[in-house]
């Protein structure tokens, strides 16, 4: 989103960053926010692997792919891809 509108991206690093940064352009993203927060800990895990990783369960994982398809089709549908 923040490509699509051509806006300047400046690195995020808080929680919700992107979600706040988008807002200014559609307040909709806000929406996304709780999804978006039970995802994050999945993108840490993904980026910082610890020594012994996390296990989670099928159900978690339904729940992941869920939420990140909700997240992916929102966007589609705000930059009309």
């Amino acid at each position: 989103m923040i490509f699509a509108q051509k806006r300047p991206f400046v690195g995020l690093k808080k929680e919700n960053g992107s979600i706040a940064f988008c807002a200014k352009v559609d307040k909709e993203f806000l929406d996304l926010k709780e999804n978006c927060k039970i995802l994050d800990p999945y993108y840490i895990e993904t980026r910082y692997p610890l020594d012994f990783p996390i296990e989670y369960s099928k159900e978690q994982a339904e729940q992941a792919v869920d939420l990140a398809g909700e997240v992916v089709d929102f966007v589609k549908r705000k930059i009309k891809f």
